[in-house]
């Protein structure tokens, strides 16, 4: 019985180690055997659980410290260039255990030789992420006798080397992502992500975009594989590159120990198992995000993004950079990559030089959209064939809803605590709008669905498609522009293909999402129409579209009294007009309708807030104008003394008198209106008629309640008495 000094690990391949042994034959497999028999004993496995292997196999939410992506098939060997700390595996304890490798490396024997892969080292098709510092294992005794050595051919003790791992990218140099792809990222490697500026020192990622009108780059956007490969690349350095070589006694141990067929046929199962424990794992976005979970503040929410039509262009990366810019981590699912039913060829990744305008498309694309689902839109051509378009509009909702379903599956824990926001444009808005989110329940914490009407028309092969298809009690925010080409009221595709023979769609399309929202009992929603706005509503309003985000993902479940919120900013309020408020049946749904901008949408954020206060000030400034001009008038109109034998107005302090001209109570002349506002008397006598004021409310020997500041009244009392 011996006892290691350090932790059992296998550190990586041996051509990594130094220079290979004179002899290695190559083991042939053979089929599973267990360790038992008259010598064989069970091992003690070490303790406590090492967080490099997977959680699920022990049952607990054990970080991991390593995480490989897919391997490839074909033979190769996933613990190829890997540095495993797995004792408290069933599988794997028990093969170290047989093995009685205390330290050292192997490889194991594969029936081809591996070939390195772009993305990672030889075996991998993905890399490692770091997960957090090693946890201490506590050596225990391993008995030699099952694996048939003693103590003395066991290699010398050797005291560990302390290497230091950093979690994520805090406290190093900040580093440009890796240019190269891998050979196949799948779904979770091509997701486009756009993160905001205080996730990136965590990272250790160098912003790469800015946001309209920034003078520096402060925040990330490119792919997931590109996270992977950092990490992988920050890993050899750090941990690979650190550690000691094998001695050519460690090899010949590891040799003599792979030529027994039970102890070759424990690391192979342990081998198998690694293997579907790193496909499975590669195919979720903890292995990138998942560091982000050990951190209070780093970011205020996840947002699923899902494109339009033609991917993640234009409008779609300006919706991506406004979230970012609120500090939302944007998840964006990129169909045109790797698709089965389209696709678009890639151009290279966007680096810290890369011109990233905010009006112009980023080219992440250099071909068009090829493939079954791609599709351009006219009129005409869906009502030749409406069944093919049905068709083609229903199963393309289908595989983007799988796209989300996918996402949402695979995300890190704290982004699920915390709650994430489904939003889409156009396209993706039709499967925001449709997506069946009940069995997220309250991970769903609103949804945004922008250039799409959510109404029956062209685009929803069924009425049933035309609803929503998620559970009601999520708010839902629905901005549209009323002049949209494709959804709008009017001059539109929907409004085309329901006037054509062979099309469909509701005869009273409105444009927008209000009606359905109050037909399904949405508990929370908002419809905003932005005057003139086409599908691109950011070419208009902009910056109007960025208050109204902030506004929505700060409070979804008040979305209905945005227009309240607004009441302290007179330059909002003064564009909102509230068309149609709803509570029936509970809740809230509000319409709101939003007026041209004064300001050019090009115009950065913060100009746009200072243009925005000096028009306030302005008009303030005109109100008071204007108000002081008219009490002028009100005033010049009673201190001008009447034309002779004309009537007279005198606002005193005595009675309200009418009189003749000659004096109080004299009978002849012009009459002088007296208001002092105390009682209307009787004129004198002479040859005077007294005659009462006639303005309205005016009662006989009651006080007079003539306003000087409303000159209609006086107006109105002047006329009557002359």
């Amino acid at each position: 019985m011996v006892t290691p000094s350090e932790p059992i690990y296998f550190p990586g391949t041996l051509a990594s180690r130094g220079p290979s042994p004179p002899t290695s034959p190559r083991a042939v497999p053979v089929p599973v055997q267990t360790l038992s028999g008259p010598g064989a004993t069970s091992p003690v496995l070490p303790t406590p659980l090492s967080p490099m292997m997977p959680a699920r196999n022990w049952g607990g939410p054990v970080p991991n410290y390593l995480q490989p992506a897919s391997p490839r098939s074909g033979g190769e060997s996933p613990l190829r260039g890997g540095y495993l700390r797995g004792p408290g595996h069933p599988v794997t304890g028990a093969a170290m255990a047989a093995l009685g490798v205390g330290q050292g490396g192997f490889e194991l024997p594969t029936s081809r030789p591996n070939v390195p892969s772009p993305a990672g080292p030889a075996g991998f098709r993905g890399v490692y992420q770091p997960m957090g510092p090693p946890i201490a294992v506590a050596p225990k005794e391993v008995d030699t006798r099952v694996c048939g050595l003693d103590s003395a051919s066991l290699p010398p003790k050797r005291a560990p080397v302390p290497v230091p791992i950093s979690r994520s990218g805090a406290g190093e140099d900040l580093e440009d992502a890796p240019l190269q792809p891998p050979e196949n990222p799948g779904v979770i490697g091509n997701c486009l992500l756009c993160l905001p500026q205080s996730t990136l020192p965590i990272l250790g990622l160098r912003p790469n975009i800015d946001d309209k009108g920034a003078s520096e780059r402060t925040m990330w956007f490119g792919r997931v594989w590109q996270v992977r490969a950092l990490a992988l690349q920050r890993y050899k350095r750090n941990v690979l590159q650190k550690q000691p070589g094998l001695t050519y006694q460690q090899k010949m141990e590891i040799d003599i120990v792979l030529k027994d067929p039970k102890k070759r046929e424990l690391l192979l199962k342990m081998q198998k198992v690694w293997r579907g424990a790193a496909a499975r794992r590669a195919g979720s976005l903890s292995t990138v995000l998942g560091v982000l979970d050990l951190e209070m503040g780093a970011y205020n929410g996840a947002v699923l993004f899902m494109h339009g039509s033609g991917g993640m262009t234009y409008n779609n990366v300006r919706y991506a950079r406004k979230l970012a810019a609120l500090g939302y981590i944007v998840i964006a699912p990129d169909s045109m990559a790797g698709g089965e039913f389209r696709h678009r060829d890639t151009a290279g990744v966007i680096t810290a030089t890369t011109p990233v305008p905010y009006w112009d498309d980023l080219g992440i694309y250099t071909s068009a959209s090829e493939g079954v689902y791609t599709y351009n839109t006219k009129a005409e051509d869906v009502v030749k064939n409406p069944d093919k378009f049905r068709k083609l509009y229903e199963n393309v909702f289908r595989m983007r809803s799988s796209e989300m379903h996918w996402i949402l599956g695979r995300l890190p824990m704290q982004m699920r605590v915390r709650g994430v926001f489904t939003m889409g444009q156009s396209e993706g808005a039709m499967t925001v709008a449709r997506f069946d989110d009940r069995r997220y329940g309250a991970m769903i914490r609103g949804r945004i669905i922008s250039a799409f009407s959510i109404e029956y028309c062209y685009f929803t092969p069924t009425r049933e498609a035309g609803q929503f298809g998620g559970n009601p009690e999520v708010a839902t925010l629905n901005i549209i522009g009323d002049a949209d080409q494709y959804f709008g009221p009017n001059d539109s595709v929907a409004k085309s293909v329901q006037g054509l023979k062979g099309g469909w769609g509701s005869e009273d399309l409105t444009g927008n999402g209000f009606k359905q929202m109050k037909r399904q009992g949405i508990r929370r929603g908002l419809a905003v129409v932005l005057e003139g706005a086409k599908h691109d509503a950011s070419e208009t309003h902009d910056n109007f579209l960025r208050d109204l985000l902030r506004s929505f993902l700060a409070s979804p479940h008040e979305c209905h009294r945005i227009p309240d919120q607004w009441v302290f900013d007179r330059y909002l309020t003064s564009k909102v007009e509230v068309l149609e408020a709803d509570s029936v049946g509970g809740g809230g749904r509000t319409l709101v309708k939003v007026g041209k901008m004064d300001i050019d949408s090009k115009t950065p954020y913060a100009k746009e807030i200072q243009k925005r206060q000096l028009i306030t000030i302005r008009k303030e400034a005109e109100e008071r104008r204007l108000k002081l001009q008219e009490q002028i008038q009100i005033h010049k109109r009673a201190s001008t003394p009447p034309p002779a034998g004309g009537p007279q107005l005198n606002f005193g302090n005595s009675s309200s008198r009418l009189s003749g001209s000659g004096g109080y109570g004299a009978g002849s002349g012009g009459g002088r209106l007296s208001l002092a506002g105390t009682t209307a008397g009787d004129g004198g006598g002479g040859g005077g008629k007294t005659r009462r004021p006639s303005w309205p409310g005016h009662l006989a020997g009651k006080p007079c309640s003539l306003d000087p500041q409303k000159p209609d009244q006086v107006h109105q009392a002047t006329t009557k008495v002359g």
